[in-house]
């Protein structure tokens, strides 16, 4: 996997489940665990490639301002609207992932992000697809 791709897939998660979710403590917690769990992966793939320092400083602070970047994008839903659990549930269980899962999420998208996305398509969401 190049570090292309790698990106790619942790814009990717990222987008996925904060897309309709809520800045409250539950769901910001969870998905400040998810995106750690995304910057470690991203962090032991580059690690496993021979790298150039350069090609390295370049990427490691956007890493850095990642969890920031998506807690940022999160729209605010309050805890009582129906979407607020299903999006714990479905970040907390991609963060229970294995970095290989968490890289290809389309393909190994966990049931709690599978019922979060039907949710958000029996909405009407134009995020879930």
């Amino acid at each position: 996997m190049t570090m292309k791709n790698l990106l790619a897939g942790a814009v990717l998660v990222a987008a996925a489940v904060s897309a309709n979710a809520a800045t409250a403590d539950d769901l910001g917690a969870a998905a400040t665990s998810l995106c750690e769990k995304v910057k470690t992966c991203a962090l032991q793939q580059m690690n496993q490639q021979q790298m150039t320092p350069q090609m390295r400083q370049m990427i490691e602070p956007s890493l850095e301002s990642m969890c920031a970047s998506m807690n940022g994008q999160m729209a605010e839903v309050p805890q009582g609207h129906e979407l607020y659990k299903p999006a714990v549930a479905c970040m907390r269980s991609m963060a229970q992932q294995s970095c290989s899962d968490i890289m290809n999420a389309a393909q190994n998208m966990t049931p709690a992000c599978k019922d979060y996305e039907n949710k958000v398509r029996n909405m009407g969401g134009a995020d879930a697809s």
